[in-house]
């Protein structure tokens, strides 16, 4: 009797051990889980909030960025003023790319975007980008990624990855002290897969001194940056990882030694034949800054901002001849009698929005050029209105003027050909 008690007290304890146990690892789960939800809802809500007040930040940037440029040009400015005026610009660029890194937070990528990307050859290309910063600070980079590997992501997102972690190294590098002799180390490699679910790993570590563990939690997150300010606006990381995540993947970092290690995880392999191979020197079109030859082209411009109808007429009359509305809803009358070969409008305007303006204007002369201005960093039009794609886009503030007027320009000839996005 007493054996058979003492029996089911031991069993009873173990089993409450095994419940114990249990329960705390579901805890732990529930824990992570709601902090994950916790942050997938903070990064709603920023993007959320940040295509709200878009358009509104980034029409005044660039009336303000127009505006510099237009007195740049004035003559017999003293060297004070073009430094304060070359300032202004910068810092009006500045406050659009905090708008823009905000936008692409909120970005989900279409899987008619991936592309096929050759990894070591990407990953060539970006050095030879950075060799001359890297030979300046003395920093080494070695990889270590076997050729043809490929895989399937967003380009230009999955690029901007690669980017932000290898400006984080280099600024930490000129930031912190290191002992003589200290040799300034970044690698890059390919983790073989212990899986057979097609994916690629790809380690990202430097030894620039490491990441405290009081913060390393903390570093994904929107805002949060260890640098100076006005050195770093904190969304570079919470950014990149949300690119590795919407691209079917993870960013994560571990620390220790003074290294700091960054895993981009479950990146897809790429089949050869399944998606066009791009390269980085693809990814910015190079323009020609030409004048019009002859008679100049007529040019309708349309922005209810009196100030970007300001500025851009300023920038556009040597090479157009240009006729502004600040009223959208006049302009398909002004089309039917005064024909022109180029229409330019803003995207999102009251009474008629800059789709619905193209459309009409597509009716009324099919080869009309077209050019569609927006504030937000991802210009989406009605797909019920737009059955066609051959237009040039730009995002607000609007780039300088050598590239700007060729980007017009070639709005004439881009017929059957792919979208520009500048």
């Amino acid at each position: 009797m007493y054996r058979q008690a003492q029996e089911d007290k031991d069993l009873l304890e173990h089993s409450l051990q095994i419940a114990s146990s249990e329960i705390k690892d579901r805890l732990q789960k529930d824990i992570e889980l709601n902090i994950q939800l916790a942050q997938a809802n903070k990064m709603a809500s920023l993007g959320t909030l940040a295509s709200g007040v878009a358009h509104e930040l980034n029409n005044p940037l660039a009336g303000i960025r127009g505006y510099a440029e237009t007195l740049l040009e004035s003559p017999h400015l003293t060297k004070e003023c073009v430094t304060k005026l070359d300032r202004i610009i910068a810092l009006s660029d500045r406050m659009a790319s905090i708008v823009s890194h905000l936008l692409k937070i909120s970005r989900k990528t279409d899987a008619q975007a991936l592309s096929r990307v050759d990894f070591s050859t990407l990953l060539s290309e970006i050095i030879d980008f950075y060799q001359t910063k890297f030979n300046t600070e003395n920093i080494t980079i070695s990889t270590n990624i076997p050729k043809n590997i490929f895989i399937s992501t967003d380009f230009q997102r999955f690029t901007s990855i690669i980017q932000n972690l290898l400006n984080n190294s280099i600024d930490e590098f000129a930031r912190n002290k290191f002992p003589e002799g200290h040799q300034h180390k970044i690698l890059i490699q390919l983790i073989p897969s212990e899986t057979s679910d097609k994916t690629e790993t790809i380690q990202f570590t430097d030894n620039a001194g490491g990441i405290p563990q009081s913060i390393i939690d903390k570093i994904f997150d929107p805002f949060f940056s260890t640098k100076e300010v006005g050195k770093g606006i904190g969304l570079g990381l919470s950014l990149s990882r949300q690119i590795a995540r919407d691209l079917g993947g993870d960013l994560t970092c571990h620390s220790e030694n003074n290294e700091s290690t960054f895993l981009i995880t479950a990146l897809k392999s790429a089949a050869s034949e399944n998606l066009e191979i791009l390269s980085l020197k693809d990814a910015t079109p190079q323009f020609s800054f030409k004048r019009t030859p002859g008679a100049k082209f007529k040019l309708v411009l349309v922005d209810d901002e009196p100030d970007i109808l300001n500025v851009l007429t300023h920038h556009l009359k040597d090479f157009f001849d240009v006729t502004c509305f600040s009223d959208p809803s006049l302009v398909i009358d002004y089309l039917k009698e005064n024909p022109c070969e180029i229409l330019m409008t803003d995207l999102k305007m009251p009474k008629v929005t800059g789709d619905q303006l193209m459309y009409s204007a597509r009716q009324i002369n099919p080869d009309m050029g077209l050019v569609l201005m927006s504030g937000h960093v991802m210009i989406s039009t009605d797909p019920l209105k737009m059955d066609f794609d051959q237009f040039v886009s730009i995002n607000k503030p609007l780039p300088k003027k050598s590239i700007l007027i060729p980007l017009i320009q070639s709005s004439i000839s881009i017929s059957n050909k792919q979208k520009k996005i500048a």
